[in-house]
């Protein structure tokens, strides 16, 4: 009879810890990832699968009828091997985090170098006027813009900045976390949608600062 497994790291292993590509970069997931492996690495090699050890168990007992007499069995190294099976879902878990960045980015990023996808789009020169939604903005195309072509840098910037978190890269303006860009009307407007109220605010601040008195 062995001893029962602590209920957190059942809760573990079971995936009670959720990981999301957007809590950090793609090189921190990585980076964390590697961590956990190591550390996965190191509990196992503390595992010995034959370190077995017998615990007396007493059964009830009365003067009139002694009980009986039984032994449970535990690995007192089992342990390590709960750990470092912990260990080694965490750094799945980041590892699948930093993949769908990657793979967001890509998909995003096909038809841009790693120089375009870098660089923050230039937007002001294409755009004849700027509509405030309620969650966002439309922004109206001058005549003779590709949207398709301005819309698909856009998003691929938005992708590249993703996998760095937001961060680690020059400020460019109307990007951030949560941020959706479409194409619409025909090809003529380009939507820009955030997320919650306060994305919402940030979006318009930006945009007032970006475009000044194109605004209304």
């Amino acid at each position: 009879m062995m001893r029962s497994t602590p209920w957190w790291f059942l809760c573990i292993l079971a995936g009670c810890t959720h990981v999301r590509p957007d809590d950090m970069s793609e090189r921190d997931h990585r980076l964390v990832a590697a961590t956990q492996e190591r550390a996965a690495a190191d509990h196992a090699r503390q595992y010995d699968p034959k370190a077995v050890t017998a615990d007396p168990l007493v059964g009830s007992q009365t003067a009139e009828a002694p009980g009986p007499t039984q032994d449970t069995y535990s690995n007192p190294t089992s342990v390590q091997l709960m750990r470092a099976q912990a260990h080694l879902r965490l750094a799945h878990a980041h590892t699948a985090a930093a993949n769908q960045l990657e793979h967001f980015e890509d998909e995003a990023c096909a038809e841009e170098s790693a120089a375009q996808r870098a660089a923050c789009p230039l937007v002001t020169g294409s755009v004849d006027r700027v509509q405030e939604l309620p969650d966002g903005l439309r922004l109206h195309l001058k005549p003779g813009v590709e949207g398709a072509a301005l819309a698909r840098r856009m998003r691929c910037h938005q992708a590249f900045a993703r996998t760095l978190a937001f961060a680690e890269l020059p400020s460019c303006p109307l990007y951030s976390r949560g941020l959706s860009i479409g194409l619409v009307a025909a090809g003529t407007a380009i939507e820009m949608r955030a997320q919650g109220a306060s994305g919402a605010a940030e979006l318009k601040a930006q945009a007032k600062v970006l475009f000044g008195s194109e605004l209304p």
